[in-house]
């Protein structure tokens, strides 16, 4: 497990919280040769996914600190066996990661959120054969492992390189923020949210005026939409300038009569 802190310290997510209550990702690390080890699995899954149904109320009655329902990740060799199963188990696991795809997991996470809404699972793990199917019973699987470790690598990059041409053509445009909380990379001083796209947006949090004249200027807070300049972009978020603080209908209003002014 020390690889994968590391790697989501380098993503901001500095504090390993006491209780699973609090978490905003919780990881289960598997192993395949110890004993009972599936059962311990589905043990443990069955109670956090009970945590990831009753966030709510533990907010309420004080004993989550979340903003969100945690995101529940498998790792290990057992997650390679039973990858199947793990993610056809009524949406228990939003992400399931094998051994040697530990450094995609910030990736992995970040698409729960933005690519996988309507299912919020990924594979992270190279092509295999399902269980039950008939190419499972008629085929066999003679593909080499390098062969399968060399497509996923080119199905990562080919990802990331249209995903970075989508987010590099919004660069310079002004986009509708939804605001969620802040940053955990600089949570005193910015805060993020996502766009009507689905996309993340990073922001210096500073008081901003409303579009509305005669609102007061104030900092933006959980819940606002905002018009942000995007300035710039990664290969997983966008960054830009908070101008002001909007509603849905004026922003699409105002933006709609610019796009005839240009058309024109």
């Amino acid at each position: 497990m020390e690889i994968v802190l590391s790697i989501m310290k380098n993503e901001g997510y500095d504090e390993i919280v006491p209780d699973p209550e609090s978490a905003e990702i919780i990881f289960i690390n598997t192993c395949a040769i110890r004993d009972n080890a599936e059962q311990k699995v589905w043990q443990r899954l069955n109670y956090f996914w009970f945590l990831k149904r009753q966030w709510k109320a533990n907010v309420a009655a004080g004993r989550s600190r979340s903003l969100r329902p945690p995101k529940i990740a498998v790792l290990g060799c057992m997650a390679e066996r039973l990858k199947e199963k793990i993610l056809d188990s009524d949406k228990m696991v939003d992400v399931v990661c094998g051994p040697d795809a530990y450094r995609d997991l910030p990736r992995l996470l970040q698409e729960v959120d933005y690519g996988q809404k309507g299912i919020n699972t990924l594979l992270s793990l190279e092509e295999t054969m399902r269980e039950k199917t008939h190419a499972h019973r008629n085929y066999v699987d003679d593909v080499p492992d390098d062969v399968k470790q060399r497509r996923l690598a080119e199905l990562i990059n080919t990802f990331r390189e249209t995903t970075a041409k989508i987010y590099d053509s919004q660069v310079g445009t002004v986009q509708v923020v939804l605001v969620e909380g802040p940053n955990k990379r600089a949570p005193e001083t910015e805060m993020i949210g996502k766009t009507d796209r689905g996309h993340r947006v990073s922001f210096v949090s500073v008081p901003v005026p409303h579009t509305f004249k005669g609102d007061e200027v104030r900092k933006p807070v959980v819940g606002d939409f905002i018009e942000v300049k995007i300035t710039k972009s990664s290969t997983a978020s966008l960054f830009g300038d908070v101008i002001s603080r909007t509603s849905l209908s004026r922003f699409y209003k105002n933006h709609s009569s610019e796009a005839h002014a240009v058309a024109a």
